[in-house]
């Protein structure tokens, strides 16, 4: 948790440890897919079930992408990459992105459409299709470490009798992903002078 007092108020950006949501939940440009014996990971609902279905017999992830293009309209496939050593970790690419073979396995893919390229309005030149689909692989990967943050806007008021001191919420949020806080959207939500005590390098972390 970092942390900052200005007179009588403080900003915390703290771990969002309540936001039941993940990612895969949004309107994504990609439909994920993964089988694993122990994790249920990527995206659930009727499409991955049809999915499941068609795929059962399939004894290759080359088989499994040639019902998804055949069966399914996929474009713009992407491999997915699962390393399973003290926590997990999910990537995307065309190239296998781990040096270790035995915590590390392919476990899926991520795909688009033409209709969902339509829907989400996707440029398809400049490989802006590829990027966003790495991107959201990403984020949910964040989803999955914990790398989700929120944020507090206290005001501390003291009672004038007892010196007594109590802190009032005026602002909080949650959601944001990524350790950069510009990146991840908390900058923009603060105040003015606490994103100038940022830039000037006053907030304290706090464990």
């Amino acid at each position: 948790m970092e942390t900052c007092k200005i007179g009588n108020e403080v900003f915390k950006i703290v771990q969002d440890n309540y936001s039941q949501e993940t990612s895969r939940e949004w309107d994504n440009l990609g439909i994920m897919y993964c089988k694993h014996k122990k994790y249920g990971l990527g995206d659930h609902g009727i499409l991955i079930e049809q999915i499941k279905k068609a795929t059962s017999e399939c004894e290759s992830w080359s088989e499994v992408m040639t019902i998804l293009k055949k069966d399914f309209k996929a474009i713009e496939i992407l491999p997915l990459y699962l390393y399973d050593h003290s926590g997990i970790s999910i990537s995307a690419g065309k190239e296998y992105p781990f040096n270790d073979r035995w915590d590390s396995m392919t476990i899926g893919f991520i795909f688009t459409t033409e209709e969902k390229i339509k829907e989400m309005g996707v440029n398809k030149k400049n490989n802006e299709i590829k990027d966003q689909l790495e991107a959201e692989v990403e984020t949910y990967n964040m989803d999955l470490n914990g790398v989700k943050y929120g944020y507090q806007h206290i005001k501390i008021k003291k009672c004038k009798c007892c010196e007594h001191e109590t802190e009032e919420v005026i602002d909080s949020c949650g959601g944001f992903y990524g350790y950069d806080v510009k990146k991840s959207g908390i900058y923009d939500a603060m105040p003015e002078k606490f994103q100038k005590a940022l830039d000037q390098g006053k907030f304290k972390e706090v464990v």
